[in-house]
């Protein structure tokens, strides 16, 4: 899997866990079959986003494990790349961004 794939898939499930989560609050009755699915699903959503980061949140270019900020990383840290396909690297650009 490509990592803006990756990226993009990982915060589609936890945003459908968020959903979800806070949707059987006000729609199940606690302790009810249709309360507990939801918390059923919320758990497997929250597990998988966190197996995709783990397994694919690496830079497509040197590799490093970029699992603690995937989403915050738009180069990256070791080998200085852009993390975006079609995004160039260029030093000026990185002195800007950090003013």
């Amino acid at each position: 899997m490509k990592f803006g794939t990756a990226k993009a898939a990982s915060m589609g499930m936890l945003l459908a866990a968020l959903a979800i989560g806070v949707a059987s609050l006000f729609m199940f009755e606690e302790g009810s079959s249709a309360y507990m699915g939801s918390a059923v699903l919320l758990i497997i959503l929250l597990f998988s986003s966190v197996a995709i980061m783990i397994i694919w949140g690496r830079c497509p270019y040197c590799g490093k494990r970029l699992f603690y900020s995937l989403y915050k990383w738009k180069n990256c840290p070791k080998c200085r790349k852009a993390l975006k396909p079609g995004d160039k690297y260029s030093p000026a650009s990185m002195l800007k961004k950090r003013r």
